[in-house]
């Protein structure tokens, strides 16, 4: 399977959460179903289309091109930072030191959890992958 395939299911945990990122002390903790509902709300062939074209990228430097002109900076680095915090608490990190290592709010901390717990095992399925690749230890 590419590369980029890790890409596609982060991508999909980060676009079904985006919208919430403001709202977090809002959010009650979600069933399987309440998530699989919001994945199926994000549907559509628009989505279907921008998950195509991550697919078709072929490395790490396509990566770069297509999401410097796709996403901002910020959306980039709270991407990058929300993997990196999900990884931490994989690792069974607490949150002080994810949030000193980070920088990361406690609420995003929070909200990574909960994906991690009770989402789409999105970001299992991609740190399996990399552990695969000895890409992550």
């Amino acid at each position: 399977m590419p590369i980029i395939a890790k890409v596609l299911y982060f991508c999909r945990i980060m676009c079904y959460n985006v919208k919430y990122e403001n709202a977090i002390s809002n959010i009650t903790p979600l069933g399987r179903s309440e998530i699989t509902d919001m994945i199926d709300k994000i549907k559509s062939d628009s989505m279907d289309l921008l998950f195509e074209a991550i697919l078709t990228l072929e490395s790490l430097d396509d990566c770069y091109k297509f999401f410097d002109d796709l996403c901002t900076s910020i959306e980039l680095k709270s991407f990058a930072q929300r993997l990196h915090v999900a990884k931490l608490l994989d690792e069974h990190r607490v949150y002080n030191s994810i949030v000193t290592e980070t920088g990361a709010s406690t609420a995003t901390i929070s909200r990574v959890n909960r994906s991690l717990k009770d989402g789409n095992d999105g970001y299992n399925i991609v740190f399996d992958r990399l552990k695969e690749k000895n890409l992550l230890k």
